[in-house]
């Protein structure tokens, strides 16, 4: 990592709040077409909500800026091809790893019990495989969506028709 290098700029904190936001909305708007929206968050408070919204978007902070460090490293080698929808599946795994392992910290947290915690342990091992494998196939599907918004937005801001000159004052 550069010295020089910006940890947190407006385009990896905007692209981030869109992921975390979108896949807020995606999962709701899936209880909801489920009928079970309401007996899903019955227990859930604002504290709670904030909080469960606040880790999924840290860990996609990171995993996003991860995912930007290894499109920069592609881009500079001469051996592989820089791709961003390859950026966003590492993306992805790394989020869903994170996320796992912060929800299984926190269970053995609560539990604090010397059984519970030893068999968290042991299941993380499969479960933070499984949630990195999970969240590089959603990685995959934001890198081809983010692809195609790109696409749609550089259609239109680059028009063959000429724009008006500004007079320099």
């Amino acid at each position: 990592m550069d010295a020089t290098e910006a940890w947190i700029d407006l385009r990896l904190w905007s692209e981030s709040a869109f992921r975390t936001v979108s896949f807020t909305i995606a999962v709701v708007f899936g209880f909801h077409l489920l009928g079970t929206l309401r007996e899903s968050f019955a227990s859930l408070n604002t504290m709670i909500g904030f909080a469960a919204f606040a880790v999924v978007w840290i860990t996609t902070l990171v995993a996003t800026r991860a995912g930007h460090r290894h499109y920069r490293q592609r881009q500079t080698s001469s051996r592989y091809s820089a791709s961003r929808l390859e950026s966003t599946t590492v993306a992805g795994s790394l989020n869903g790893a994170c996320v796992y392992a912060v929800l299984a910290l926190a269970a053995a947290l609560a539990l604090h019990t010397p059984q519970a915690v030893a068999a968290i342990a042991v299941f993380s091992v499969l479960g933070v495989t499984v949630a990195a494998a999970i969240g590089g196939f959603v990685g995959i599907a934001y890198g081809a969506s983010e692809a195609c918004l790109l696409r749609v937005s550089r259609a239109i801001i680059d028009t063959d028709e000429p724009q008006p000159r500004v007079a320099a004052t």
